[in-house]
């Protein structure tokens, strides 16, 4: 079921599937799993949710300002195109989603990118931005444990939480940082699968927490 909500979320976001961020194919997932379990309760509980969430409402991040094009082309090794805004809505229950995706100019089949989740303000109490941490996490983990050369790793010291997973696809691989900072999921993904590659996630992670919080 994830790999055909990884098509669906490559439609929406108008990107090839090696491109996107896997936290997206994840909240896809839980999303539509919230949507058959919470039916009529999240409906019910919106209307007492959205007085609270609203005055504790994050104003929207533009997730290009969370990875500047000269950053994306260390990432890269290589120069860069300019960065491809998305967001998507996904719902009470999925909250928003917003990537920037930076392809080589030489090899667009190469690709780095920055996404920021924030939750729905009207959404109930069960999906805040800890429940949905602790569902990407087992998910992400059981997908690296699938995979040949899979390899998932709990990363201290940066946000409240955070873990990364790698492995190797085509000639390039990738390695993917998750952070968890408040009410807000920080996703960095590189080219590469080595310790260089994951130094550079956690720093250009740490880059876009700040902005992020700015």
């Amino acid at each position: 079921m994830r790999a055909q909500l990884c098509k669906v979320a490559a439609r929406l976001f108008r990107l090839p599937c090696n491109a996107l961020p896997l936290i997206l194919c994840g909240l896809l997932l839980m999303t539509a799993c919230g949507k058959s379990d919470s039916g009529a309760s999240s409906s019910t509980n919106s209307g007492t949710q959205s007085k609270t969430g609203t005055s504790a409402k994050r104003n929207k991040v533009d997730a290009c300002s969370l990875m500047t094009k000269a950053e994306a082309e260390q990432s890269l090794g290589e120069a860069a195109t300019d960065g491809s805004p998305n967001e998507k809505d996904l719902g009470a229950t999925g909250g928003t989603l917003a990537i920037c995706s930076y392809s080589a100019a030489q090899r667009p089949a190469k690709h780095t990118n920055a996404s920021i989740w924030q939750a729905n303000p009207v959404a109930s109490a069960q999906w805040n931005a800890r429940t949905m941490w602790g569902s990407l996490k087992s998910g992400d983990k059981s997908l690296s444990d699938q995979r040949q050369g899979g390899k998932y790793e709990i990363v201290p010291g940066i946000g409240d939480e955070a873990y990364f997973f790698s492995w190797p696809a085509g000639t390039i691989g990738f390695t993917e940082l998750h952070v968890l900072k408040g009410d807000i999921i920080i996703g960095i993904r590189v080219p590469g699968t080595g310790a260089t590659s994951l130094d550079r996630a956690k720093n250009l992670a740490s880059k876009a927490l700040e902005r992020a919080s700015a």
